[in-house]
């Protein structure tokens, strides 16, 4: 397995969040505003980030695009693999 990370500032994340109800359908105008996401944000990242640290096959995507993310995945781990375990690709 592994774990692709997406390291950013809390008030980054806070500024992407989209609120939906159980039926996905997005809520607009929630009462809350970007300072309890941040707070929240903040704390969601403390408790998770020793989760994180245990975590032994990671890779960390932050700050490049998607398509720099995916060719670097697969240079540094799929390709490896493959080679290792004799699968084609």
């Amino acid at each position: 397995m592994l774990c692709i990370l997406n390291e950013d500032s809390p008030e980054n994340i806070a500024k992407r969040l989209i609120d939906t109800d159980d039926d996905d359908n997005v809520i607009e105008n929630l009462e809350r505003g970007l300072k309890t996401d941040i707070k929240d944000v903040r704390y969601f990242i403390s408790r998770y980030k020793k989760a994180f640290e245990r975590i032994e096959h990671k890779y960390n995507i932050a700050g490049k695009t998607a398509n720099v993310a995916a060719i670097e995945i697969i240079d540094t781990v799929i390709k490896p693999y493959c080679t290792t375990h004799g699968i084609e690709e």
